[in-house]
C-alpha cells in the first residue's frame, strides 16, 4: 500500500470495494475490503487508493455531509408552511404524503447524489493527475471485471462506467 499518511482498514467483505472516510487527516481512512484484495492485482489496489485519497484530500465527505444538511433544512422550511395551508383545503392525507415524499426525494436524496456523482468526477480527476488517464482507465477496467461489469450501471449518484472513462479521456 502507497505510503499516504492515512491509515488503512481492512473490512471482513468478499464484495470488492474500497471507501475513504473521516473529516480531516487526523482522522482519515481508507477502508479496503477483503474482496478486493483477493480479487484485483496489488498494482489496482494502490491505484485505486488514489481516486479514494482524492475524496479525502479535497474534503468531498465533509461537503456532502454540508450539502445533506443544507438540504434536509431547505426540505423542511419547505414542508413547514406548505402542510398546514394545504390541510386548510381540507386535502386527503394521500396528497399531503405524496407532496412531502416528493419534497424529500428531491431535497435529500437527489440533490445529495448529484453532488455525489460530481464528487466522484472529482476523485477520477485527482487519481489521473498521479497515475496519468491510461493507467487510471486500466485500473478502473480491472475494478469493472472483478465486480462483474458493476460500474457499468449508473445511477442519480455514482456515474457509469462509460461516463467515467469519457470524462477522463476529455481531460
Amino acid at each position: 500500500m502507497p505510503e499516504i499518511g492515512v491509515n488503512y482498514v481492512y473490512l471482513e467483505s468478499d464484495i470488492p470495494n474500497a471507501y475513504a472516510m473521516g473529516f480531516n487527516k487526523k482522522n482519515s481512512i481508507i477502508l479496503l475490503t477483503k474482496g478486493l484484495l483477493n480479487k484485483m492485482s496489488p498494482k489496482g489496489i494502490e491505484n485505486l487508493i488514489y481516486h479514494e485519497l482524492g475524496h479525502l484530500k479535497e474534503k468531498h465527505l465533509l461537503v456532502l455531509y454540508i450539502v445533506n444538511i443544507f438540504s434536509t433544512a431547505v426540505m423542511i422550511s419547505i414542508l413547514t408552511p406548505i402542510i398546514p395551508y394545504l390541510e386548510q383545503f381540507k386535502l386527503n392525507f394521500l396528497f399531503i404524503g405524496l407532496t412531502g415524499g416528493f419534497l424529500t426525494m428531491f431535497f435529500v436524496i437527489l440533490v445529495p447524489g448529484l453532488v455525489q456523482k460530481y464528487l466522484e468526477y472529482r476523485a477520477d480527476s485527482y487519481a489521473t493527475k498521479i497515475l496519468g488517464p491510461e493507467l487510471y482507465k486500466e485500473t478502473l477496467l480491472e475494478l469493472n471485471e472483478i465486480t462483474n461489469n458493476g460500474l457499468e450501471k449508473s445511477s442519480y449518484n455514482y456515474p457509469s462506467l462509460k461516463q467515467r472513462l469519457d470524462n477522463i479521456s476529455r481531460r
